[in-house]
């Protein structure tokens, strides 16, 4: 049992610390929604691949909330200190 909460809270720690280059990996200015998707999209078909092989205790629809939240409070955060570059044309 505790063998499957470590792999489990590391998983989950894993997401989160990819998170950031998974990110940027998907960056190309507009369609921010579209590259939200596709990354949850991805961290979806992980939960599905490692549900296959241990039971995550944690429900997928809430698991992929927490990661979209994450998601935008690393836009945010990338978007204060510049990553991103923005067209002001009206």
């Amino acid at each position: 049992m505790l063998n499957k909460i470590v792999v489990i809270v590391s998983l989950l720690f894993l997401i989160i610390k990819e998170l950031p280059d998974i990110i940027k990996a998907f960056e190309v200015p507009g369609n921010g929604e579209a590259k939200k998707e596709i990354v949850l999209n991805l961290v979806g078909a992980i939960y599905d691949a490692v549900n296959g092989m241990i039971a995550i205790p944690w429900d997928k629809a809430k698991m992929l909330d927490f990661v979209g939240r994450s998601i935008d409070a690393i836009v945010a955060f990338l978007n204060v200190v510049g990553f991103f570059t923005h067209s002001t044309t009206t």
